[in-house]
């Protein structure tokens, strides 16, 4: 039976990459990352009322009813007679910002110390496996609560404190990429005809270990938005009036029973947005076989 390019090209595991094994997961992911990027960002310009002002007399107000004002709330009210909808729309910027954030610092500062650990070993590595040695046996609630006494409350002391407790696992992963490919051919190649260690670092081993990183500082991305929500539970978060999904689910807490919207759709913005995110980096981690 003769067989075709394609089917010898299949044979060989040479699949598309919309046949891949992780594209579905990664387009899940995409889908559910976007619709609440979307919501946070039309936030940004508009939102059906004042996420920070409501009407005593439209408290409590069921999803999907009108209030004594004759006010429609898609979501319902709060205690206070705040819009949910509103507020749920401005509570996410927050936690994108300081995910975004966090996953930046981690990922600059994880690459930069990893290739330097994992390249030039010796003492250098010592020190720095020390470091993070040091910064696992902090909790993180020490750190936040030490950093906001001396800076402050706001969106970047929170994403520094979260980097600072979330490099280490990324570190580690650059670290061990970082010795492995030191170990290649084209990298004693390089150090043959003359590059010195600063050129090899930034134009041979960063290229090839940003995919790594990028994948799990994108894992990161679920973790870092759930210790947020954390600590804006435990009033550790950014500074009221404005709405957090995390404040949201505390200040609902009480209502559980009776309304359980006060808190339940905040709770439910942050379990489909971990997952997309965790679903992504998934995706990704099985795309590039990264086991």
């Amino acid at each position: 039976m003769k067989t075709t390019k394609n089917d010898r090209r299949y044979r060989n595991g040479h699949l598309p990459w919309y046949r891949k094994k992780g594209v579905p997961r990664l387009i899940v992911g995409c889908i559910l990352v976007l619709i609440v990027v979307l919501m946070v960002g039309v936030s940004l310009f508009w939102t059906p009322h004042s996420p920070v002002s409501g009407n005593l007399a439209d408290r409590l107000v069921a999803p999907f009813h009108t209030g004594k004002s004759g006010t429609f709330y898609l979501l319902g009210t709060d205690p206070l007679g705040r819009d949910m909808t509103s507020r749920i729309m401005a509570g996410g910027q927050v936690s994108v910002l300081v995910a975004l954030l966090t996953v930046a610092l981690c990922a600059l500062l994880s690459t930069f110390l990893g290739v330097l650990s994992g390249y030039y070993r010796g003492w250098v590595d010592s020190v720095l496996s020390m470091i993070c040695e040091i910064n696992i046996s902090i909790p993180l609630f020490l750190i936040v609560i030490m950093i906001i006494a001396i800076f402050g409350s706001s969106v970047f002391v929170l994403a520094l404190c979260l980097a600072l407790n979330e490099w280490v696992s990324v570190f580690r992963q650059t670290r061990s990429k970082a010795i492995v490919q030191s170990n290649y051919e084209y990298v004693t190649a390089a150090r043959v005809m003359g590059a010195n260690n600063r050129k090899i670092i930034i134009h041979h081993l960063i290229p090839n270990i940003v995919p790594t990183t990028m994948v799990f500082s994108t894992l990161l991305v679920g973790s870092t938005i759930i210790a947020e929500s954390g600590l804006a539970y435990l009033g550790l978060g950014v500074s009221k009036p404005f709405p957090t999904w995390g404040r949201m689910i505390s200040e609902g807490q009480a209502y559980m029973n009776t309304e359980w919207w006060v808190s339940g759709i905040p709770a439910i913005c942050i379990a489909i947005l971990v997952l997309g995110v965790n679903l992504i980096g998934d995706g990704l981690r099985i795309i590039w076989r990264m086991e």
